[in-house]
């Protein structure tokens, strides 16, 4: 299964969106704040093939066209108007039901792999095909298929011993995840909580036989409404009857999810570490129990011709399980189609081809827009480096009408507080402030946006520099000097409107002593006098940024200087 192209017109804030799939080589990275639309497109992947798997090819709400590879062949899918138009390496497929009992023009299944609190992906679109599932295995002897997967932290005991349950001397892979990756030796036992009452409501079936080799049992009546036992003996029981992970999990997952309809109502693992230790699944850290499911969803559910839709997979861990997110992921590239949303920089930075990585902002009415990569690549190129390609996407994506420029973050700190004290008597000011790790990197930027083909609309970008001398030799480098008038591509410098001043001499003296007094009395002296005064001078000024959140509105009072300038290019017409 191969991506392609997928335009969506008419879907929440996804109002005319085209994305381009065919150069990411399996993964796609869905880049931008919250409230630019990943969600929203995982959705409408979802509504897509929600449909498309039924043979009455129920309507998505709005219009769409998909093209996609799979077995060899080209597949395009439309719908405009509420007409569905079907075609099959340009072959136009007339009837619906031909199209969708043809296995080889669709996915195996959709995994969908969500970490938050929200239920409305599996609600609307997952939870049907999951009642389905369980209607259909009731009376089945073997577990149907399940095209849509919803995978949520309700699979994380089922996926671990799902994992255990493969003979690591084969399977090296998952060994070394468990072994090295979760730091889990083995599994010392598992305890099993049966629901007798819906256990007699259900046919003989897969599930049931399953739970009955658990018990050790050969008659439903039999199953006791609480079992323990050792991995070891799990396995023998439980092989003679299920031979591979995929089912395993199936039947597991059949028997836990739904909390109305679910005989197995408890899964408690104890796990042994490496030092000898007993934990719980739920001792994990959320980032081993992020890459857990990832691990059991590109191992052991998905295949080549899988959809895996990852809805930021990185939220809550630590920067450090970022990039191991991204090893695990690596591993698959080219054998599974996964596509993941995200707003971490840390993430971003992890994928070295940008080819990987799809923008996302939104314009002025909130609805999506793709950052296109040729203006990306501009960005990049400008900045040499000072900016990611996340700092890239969100200074591209921005819908705010003026961008300021400083030098360094804690300028950009300090502003900000700023603003959130004196932005009631400034109600038309609307920006984002981005940091640039010294003066001389500003001139970079507004040169080369002024020399490019880079068209920003309306926004104004304003860069403020420190008034000393190096901060007005960096100013005059920028070739577009602010003189009130309407500069053509919208690009204005300015230095503070202060004499020989930096952000922090827009605070009363006293506070900017204070913090430097603090930093000094903690670090005592070392190294060469030179080194150690701008040490602390750096401390000092991140000491302020801190502090500056406790400070009263009075002490903000000459930073009405600099908005009052802000304000003054705002108007410029």
């Amino acid at each position: 299964m191969k991506l392609k192209k997928l335009h969506i017109r008419g879907y929440k804030n996804l109002e005319d969106v085209t994305l381009d799939f065919s150069n990411n080589n399996g993964i796609s990275l869905l880049l931008g704040n919250n409230g630019c639309g990943k969600s929203n497109i995982l959705e409408a992947i979802s509504a897509i093939f929600s449909a498309l798997y039924r043979e009455n090819l129920l309507k998505p709400k709005f219009d769409f066209q998909l093209e996609y590879e799979i077995n060899g062949r080209d597949v395009n899918v439309s719908l405009v108007n509420g007409k569905y138009t079907l075609k099959v390496d340009s072959k136009t497929i007339t009837s619906k039901s031909s199209f969708t009992k043809d296995e080889y023009n669709l996915p195996s299944n959709i995994i969908s792999c969500y970490s938050g609190e929200s239920t409305r992906l599996w609600t609307k679109y997952y939870l049907p095909y999951y009642n389905e599932y369980i209607n259909s295995i009731k009376g089945a002897v073997s577990t149907p298929k399940l095209p849509l997967v919803y995978i949520n932290r309700y699979s994380l005991d089922i996926s671990l011993l799902t994992l255990f349950f493969y003979d690591f001397d084969i399977y090296t892979d998952i060994a070394s995840f468990c072994k090295d990756i979760l730091g889990i030796k083995t599994i010392k036992n598992i305890v099993f909580d049966f629901d007798a009452k819906k256990i007699k409501e259900w046919k003989i079936n897969a599930i049931l036989n399953l739970v009955q080799a658990i018990c050790g049992v050969d008659n439903v009546s039999k199953i006791p409404s609480h079992k323990q036992l050792t991995l070891d003996t799990f396995k023998k029981r439980v092989f003679p009857i299920i031979s591979n992970g995929k089912e395993l999990f199936s039947c597991l997952y059949g028997a836990t999810m739904p909390k109305e309809d679910k005989i197995i109502t408890n899964i408690k693992i104890k796990c042994e570490l490496k030092n000898g230790s007993l934990i719980t699944v739920g001792d994990l850290s959320e980032g081993e129990k992020k890459n857990l499911l990832i691990t059991t969803i590109l191992e052991v559910l998905a295949d080549e011709n899988s959809l895996i839709l990852f809805d930021e997979p990185d939220s809550h861990i630590h920067i450090s399980r970022k990039r191991e997110l991204k090893d695990i992921l690596d591993r698959y590239q080219n054998m599974r189609e996964s596509v993941l949303t995200t707003h971490s920089p840390s993430l971003a930075s992890a994928f070295e081809d940008e080819n990987h990585i799809i923008g996302l902002g939104t314009d002025e009415n909130n609805n999506t827009k793709i950052i296109d990569k040729s203006t990306a690549d501009l960005i990049s190129e400008i900045t040499n480096g000072i900016w990611n390609v996340h700092q890239q996407n969100v200074f591209l994506s921005s819908n705010k009408p003026i961008t300021l420029l400083v030098e360094g973050e804690t300028d950009k700190l300090i502003i900000e507080q700023a603003f959130k004290k004196l932005s009631t008597n400034y109600p038309t000011l609307n920006f984002d402030v981005y940091s640039f790790n010294g003066a001389e990197n500003i001139p970079k930027l507004l040169v080369g946006l002024k020399t490019s083909s880079i068209r920003l609309g309306k926004k104004k970008i304003i860069a403020i520099f420190d008034s000393d001398k190096e901060g007005k030799d960096c100013c005059n480098k920028t070739t577009v000097k602010y003189t009130k008038a309407r500069n053509s591509k919208g690009l204005y410098d300015i230095t503070l409107p202060k004499d020989n001043a930096t952000i922090e001499n827009f605070f009363p003296d006293l506070k900017f002593n204070d913090a430097y007094a603090k930093v000094l009395k903690a670090n005592p002296f070392s190294g060469s006098v030179k080194d150690f005064s701008h040490k602390i001078l750096i401390k000092a000024k991140i000491k302020l940024s801190e502090d500056c959140k406790s400070f009263t509105d009075e002490d903000f009072g000459d930073f009405s200087l600099i908005f009052d300038l802000i304000k003054e290019i705002d108007e410029i017409i």
